[in-house]
């Protein structure tokens, strides 16, 4: 009898906890099945329930609250003065994606057990979601300034002013303004809720930044500054800094910039300057003496325009194979305008406290030795030309012949030591308007444009073709996607061309004589012919160009014609020019004496080009 009591009380006691837990147990996997594909127990929006929502359902009802919302006006009220503007004029824009995905995922985007966690509280636990949103900066405060633009009467920093023919210290003044943080705060609040709950709005005080006190030392400074001169001194010549000058460079105008304690309110990935407000807790500090950096970099820049200039090597040029001009070797020299403006700095603020009216700062100036210098040009060893090359360009524009012109002149002179390379690109430079190039047409993208520095390849080549005649080695050498006519007037085959394009496509070739090496280019306008001549010492070296074989012909498309209603009605306009493809090859071959220093082949591919006119329909 005792035995079947026992057993029956375990049983009861098993019951007891095993029937509840079963019961709960099949609650939680059959609301997990049921919203399996819907959004969870207890999950609102705008106090509105979304349990058993599927996506759509979800994102057509977030759509039409927060189209509501975004157009509907928030007031927000200063005493009997009403304020009103939509979200969207305050520049909110809702992500009505991103917030059917957060009242959709809600437990379910956590692991496992946090997911399991998650849902047996939402059984029990009402959760609110809020919207996804973020704000233009910009377009809010721009707002907010206008509507408060009667209101809001900013502090006044005190200043430095000349007046009556002294510096003296201007007043402050204290402001009062709409206190935007708390307005945003509550705005946030609003759009959590998506309640158009009216926001009241508060007057604080707007602290100038800058206070009498805080500019003494500033003032106390500028009275013994004014009365300074300084004088910066290079070899004969002088520059003067009067005091009135010295005093110009002072931050006067950008005080403010530098004290102004601004407040930022973070919502999701913005920051929303709320305004330059100074706090009443806003710790004045002593304003520091500064200068103006522009003010002072602009002063160094007119005597380093007077000062600087490049080195320039001896050189010598040729005529008929005979010298008939002398350059003087120049020396370059070079302000160091970082150390001036720390000397002029130093010795205004340093001596500042001092009784010397009058003081003299000696430039620093970099000197560059010339590489090649007047006594060594006599022993280069260059007498005798070695190499030409020639290209015509008749039928070039005006800006392409002087962009010839300028290109030709920035080579001509170079000399070339013996083992090192000569490279175009960084010779010429920058291929800009800067440089002093003009706009011609170019191939870009594959149109015919006009770009700085179009003509420019003309000098290349021809460069190119003195090299290859000088037996000198070719590092580096690029055709030209097509072929362009300037190249094979008088009588050039296609393929002895070489382009440029700064930085990136560059012709090199390398000196290996044992003696120095001058170019020379000659530019004849009036015949459409370029020159380019290498002197130097000969060491018997013979070249061998073998003949252009041309294959692989391929002719230019058909024209095209497109209408344009910028030219006038029946106008027809060429833009571009037809031309072949082709696969070219010629070989170079360099002997010394006997023996081959040089084997290589020159290859080429260039495409086919179609014509383009523009027919007018204006």
């Amino acid at each position: 009898m005792g035995k079947k009591y026992k057993n029956s009380h375990i049983f009861n006691i098993w019951s007891f906890f095993f029937i509840p837990l079963l019961f709960l147990l099949t609650l939680f996997l059959s609301l997990n099945i049921y919203f399996l594909n819907k959004a969870y127990l207890n999950v609102y929006f705008s106090n509105r329930s979304y349990a058993g929502f599927d996506k759509t359902e979800i994102f057509t009802s977030v759509h039409n609250i927060l189209a509501n919302f975004g157009n509907s006006k928030i007031t927000y009220a200063l005493g009997d003065r009403v304020f009103e503007s939509t979200l969207i004029d305050l520049g909110v824009q809702f992500d009505e994606i991103s917030t059917s995905e957060r009242i959709f995922n809600y437990c379910r985007d956590s692991s496992f057990l946090k997911s399991i966690q998650c849902k047996i509280n939402s059984i029990f636990i009402k959760t609110k979601i809020i919207p996804a949103y973020n704000i233009d900066v910009l377009r809010f405060n721009s707002v907010l300034d206008k509507e408060f633009a009667n209101i809001d009467k900013i502090s006044v920093d005190s200043g430095i002013i000349y007046e009556r023919g002294q510096y003296i210290i201007s007043p402050s003044k204290v402001g009062e303004v709409i206190d935007r943080a708390s307005l945003i705060k509550d705005l946030a609040n609003n759009i959590d809720d998506v309640s158009y709950q009216q926001i009241p709005l508060h007057i604080i005080s707007d602290q100038p930044a800058i206070v009498e006190d805080q500019l003494a030392n500033v003032l106390s400074a500028i009275k013994i500054i004014e009365k300074k001169n300084v004088t910066l001194v290079f070899g004969f010549d002088k520059w003067n800094l009067s005091g009135s000058e010295l005093v110009n460079m002072f931050n006067l105008d950008k005080l403010r910039n530098s004290y102004s304690s601004k407040i930022y309110f973070g919502y999701l990935s913005n920051s929303l300057l709320v305004s330059d407000l100074k706090l009443d807790t806003f710790v004045q500090a002593s304003v520091p003496v500064t200068f103006d950096e522009e003010k002072v970099d602009s002063f160094v820049d007119k005597i380093a325009k007077s000062i600087d200039r490049p080195t320039k090597d001896a050189g010598v040029r040729f005529e008929n194979g005979k010298v008939v001009a002398f350059t003087e070797a120049i020396d370059g020299q070079l302000l160091d305008r970082s150390e001036v403006k720390n000397l002029v700095l130093n010795n205004i603020l340093v001596e500042a406290v001092g009784s010397e009216t009058q003081s003299t700062i000696n430039l620093p100036v970099k000197t560059k030795k010339a590489k090649i210098t007047n006594n060594e040009i006599n022993s280069l060893g260059i007498n005798e030309r070695i190499g030409r090359g020639i290209s015509y360009f008749a039928g070039s524009i005006a800006n392409r012949k002087s962009n010839i012109t300028l290109g030709s002149k920035l080579i001509s002179g170079t000399i070339i030591a013996p083992g090192e390379i000569f490279s175009f690109n960084n010779l010429v430079g920058p291929v800009s308007a800067e440089q002093g190039f003009k706009q011609a047409y170019v191939i870009n993208k594959g149109k015919t444009v006009l770009d700085d520095g179009g003509g420019i390849c003309q000098v290349s080549t021809t460069v190119f073709r003195a090299a290859l005649n000088s037996g000198l080695p070719i590092l580096k050498r690029t055709a030209h996607a097509y072929r362009v006519g300037y190249y094979e007037q008088n009588g050039f085959k296609p393929g002895l061309d070489a382009t440029i394009f700064s930085p990136s496509v560059d012709f090199q070739f390398k000196n290996d004589t044992a003696k120095h090496i001058l170019i020379q280019a000659v530019v004849d306008v009036g015949h459409s012919k370029l020159q380019v001549d290498i002197f130097g010492t000969s060491d018997g070296r013979r070249v061998e160009l073998g003949n252009v074989l041309v294959s692989n012909v391929i002719p230019a498309p058909e024209p095209l014609y497109q209408d344009d209603l910028t030219i006038p009605n029946g106008t027809v306009k060429q833009v571009e020019h037809a031309a072949n493809g082709a696969t070219t090859i010629f070989s170079r071959k360099v002997y010394k004496g006997d023996l081959l220093i040089i084997d290589e082949s020159f290859k080429s591919v260039f495409r086919p080009w179609q014509a383009v006119f523009l027919v007018g329909k204006g």
